[in-house]
């Protein structure tokens, strides 16, 4: 059995005003491999992502939100990373 490192990363959003457009980041980060959770919150601005570093980093999750027709806002990048077997 392997083990996975998961990390999160909370991204300041910009254009995420309804439930519409938060179903749309949500199915596009789905289509990356190694999402593992998705957490979009409107009233904050921001959305929280759960994902397993050794196959996806936060650069690429920045640039799909892109993609999507968000604004991420630059330099505002928190990661916090949890090792198996570790407090």
């Amino acid at each position: 059995m392997t083990s996975q490192t998961m990390s999160h990363v909370v991204l300041p959003l910009h254009g995420v005003d309804c439930g519409a457009c938060a179903e749309k980041v949500m199915a596009g980060l789905r289509q990356l491999d190694g999402v593992d959770q998705i957490e979009v919150q409107i009233q904050r601005s921001r959305v929280r992502i759960t994902f397993e570093s050794e196959k996806l980093v936060p650069e690429r999750i920045e640039s799909r939100l892109r993609d999507l027709g968000f604004d991420v806002a630059a330099g505002q990048l928190r990661t916090r990373i949890s090792v198996p077997g570790m407090c």
